[in-house]
């Protein structure tokens, strides 16, 4: 610990210097704002990224990789066969990954951070996501849905992000995990149901989408069909006699 403290007190004064100097430096030559922009970007990455090496918890790991690396290899890999390779290393690591995934489903847009991100990205470097909180609510569904059922301990803490999550994305890929991870309909329905209200559009028409598959009487009681305007609700008994 006190090597990191070492560490530490050497990196950011380095970088706030440098920083200082690629904001305020007088220099008018031609390209000069793009290379300050590439500076900016390169240092805020090495800083975020010793940041999450020397400050985060410990993360579980199979084969001298992390739980996050394999993440990243699968998001990456476009082939069947090669992803089945992270699959595998995922299926492995088992339960033991559910505090790091829900860690990165948790993750926050900091102020400022997505036109960094869009900086980033714009100047080539689309494989970076140091900034990007979206990219890790993915990566932490694909973990869920890897695991499948053998991550029903996160449970609990998947309901209370579907409820209360403060991302509009957050909670509706906490609905989405819940769903692909087969809870039971006893969980399930109260949730869509009660996710039809949420603030967030995307979420609600999720919810109701899900309860249209899951029973088309069930979305008519809870009013679902008004976010599925391009299906027609069921008939009653009444209207059906007619």
């Amino acid at each position: 610990m006190a090597n990191n403290s070492i560490q530490w007190r050497n990196i950011f004064p380095l970088s706030h210097l440098l920083l200082i100097h690629a904001l305020y430096n007088p220099c008018s030559h031609r390209g000069v704002k793009k290379k300050r922009i590439i500076l900016i970007a390169i240092l805020l990455l090495v800083v975020a990224g010793l940041a999450i090496h020397f400050l985060r918890p410990k993360e579980p790991s199979y084969q001298s990789k992390t739980l996050t690396e394999w993440l990243k290899e699968h998001e990456a890999e476009r082939t069947v066969s090669k992803q089945a390779v992270s699959e595998r290393a995922i299926e492995a690591i088992g339960t033991n990954a559910t505090p790091t995934l829900l860690t990165l489903l948790t993750a926050k847009d900091l102020p400022g951070v997505a036109p960094l991100q869009a900086s980033v990205e714009g100047l080539g470097w689309t494989n970076i996501h140091a900034f990007d909180a979206t990219y890790k609510r993915r990566l932490a569904t694909t973990g869920f849905l890897i695991l499948g059922p053998a991550a029903k301990s996160a449970t609990p803490q998947l309901v209370e992000l579907a409820r209360t999550g403060r991302s509009p994305l957050t909670r509706l890929y906490a609905l989405w995990c819940l769903e692909k991870m087969k809870a039971g309909k006893e969980i399930l329905l109260p949730l869509w149901t009660q996710s039809l209200g949420d603030a967030d559009q995307e979420t609600a028409k999720f919810a109701a989408e899900q309860l249209y598959k899951f029973s088309p009487e069930e979305a008519k009681k809870a009013g679902a069909y008004k976010f599925l305007p391009y299906l027609n609700p069921p008939a009653t008994n009444a209207s059906a006699s007619k």
